[in-house]
């Protein structure tokens, strides 16, 4: 019998502290009027060491999964917003490229995208450390840092601020994180809105491969993919009879944006099941030993115990999703394909 996969483990283990968590709740709950000022105290502080611990376990097992999707995200947001919300074209690569500077840094999309497909690296990278200290890795900070700077060099200083955030959240220390950014974060993310990318996506698509291509972003576009004549003509094919569908059959048009929707609930469930264990980190290496805490591990605490109810329901519902998720196979497969694409895009710049 082969060995179950480590990914597989880390869940395991993460129900498992979650179903410890809950019977310190359900005993706090049914023998509250019983118990000792020591035995509450102790359920207390064990509820919410299994809830972190169960944190702490399941971002190990995103992490050591879905360390490439993560980066492919980024990737991919940052593309669109390079792609949609920029009038390009090949006589303006080099003034455009230029504009990406900080400093006397370029910050050049294909020396980002290369970075961020290293599949090796960010498993390397990302296979070991819990979200408590993924924050203090140079490649993921690198990473959401270039990232951010790059979407503010393409004006879109929404998304920058996003990455910002939660890079931020993620590099602090762990006593100081608190709930309340937590949640803003998490609504920031709930408002990344990949189906409206997607359309503007369908309307470049539909505008690139029509008998015109008027629109300027499309020679260059073209161009960039490096492809034969045959392979055009190809593509060109099956576009054009994609983007027919999607405007013309309203069932196809919502099936694909109801898979939208699923890449986008996937990616936002990932990014805040890493928030929580950041939150709960502290909480992961004091909650059991009172004589280790500091005045700042008290208040850190005092904040966790009243949020800990929610975060525990959260994370309940994150470990089941990523449990039973039916789509998470395709999603995989999928990452495989995005990355061989974006190689070939990126290295046709040289």
């Amino acid at each position: 019998m082969s060995e179950e996969p480590l990914a597989q483990r880390y869940l395991r283990d993460s129900e498992r502290f979650m179903v410890i968590a809950k019977t310190c709740r359900e005993k706090l709950e049914s023998s509250k009027d019983s118990l000792s000022d020591l035995e509450r105290e102790a359920l207390k502080d064990g509820y919410v060491f299994h809830v972190a611990r169960a944190a702490e376990t399941l971002s190990k097992a995103l992490l050591s999964v879905y360390g490439f999707f993560i980066t492919a995200i980024i990737v991919g947001l940052v593309s669109m917003e390079f792609f949609l919300k920029n009038a390009y074209d090949k006589s303006q690569l080099e003034e455009n490229l230029e504009n990406l500077k900080v400093g006397d840094t370029l910050l050049d999309l294909p020396v980002f995208f290369k970075k961020a497909i290293n599949e090796e690296q960010i498993r390397k990278e990302f296979s070991h450390d819990p979200a408590g200290e993924i924050g203090k890795n140079a490649y993921f900070k690198q990473l959401f840092t270039d990232a951010a700077r790059l979407l503010r060099r393409l004006n879109d200083n929404e998304l920058a601020e996003l990455f910002d955030y939660f890079l931020s959240y993620l590099e602090a220390k762990d006593f100081c994180r608190r709930y309340d950014k937590l949640n803003l974060i998490k609504k920031r993310l709930e408002g990344l809105n990949f189906e409206d990318r997607f359309k503007e996506l369908m309307s470049l698509l539909r505008a690139c491969f029509s008998e015109s291509a008027s629109d300027n972003r499309c020679s260059w576009f073209l161009e960039l993919l490096n492809l034969s004549d045959e392979q055009k003509k190809e593509i060109d094919s099956v576009v054009k009879k994609v983007v027919k569908l999607y405007e013309e059959d309203s069932s196809f048009k919502q099936k694909v944006l109801e898979e939208v929707r699923l890449w986008e609930r996937f990616a936002v469930n990932i990014f805040e099941s890493l928030l929580y264990a950041a939150y709960l980190a502290r909480a992961a290496k004091v909650s059991e030993y009172s004589a280790d805490r500091g005045i700042d591990d008290e208040a850190y605490l005092s904040d966790v115990k009243m949020h800990i109810h929610d975060v525990a329901k959260d994370l309940e519902n994150l470990l089941n999703y990523f449990k039973k998720y039916e789509g998470v196979e395709l999603i995989k497969k999928s990452e495989i394909y995005a990355k061989n694409l974006v190689k070939k895009v990126f290295e046709s710049l040289g």
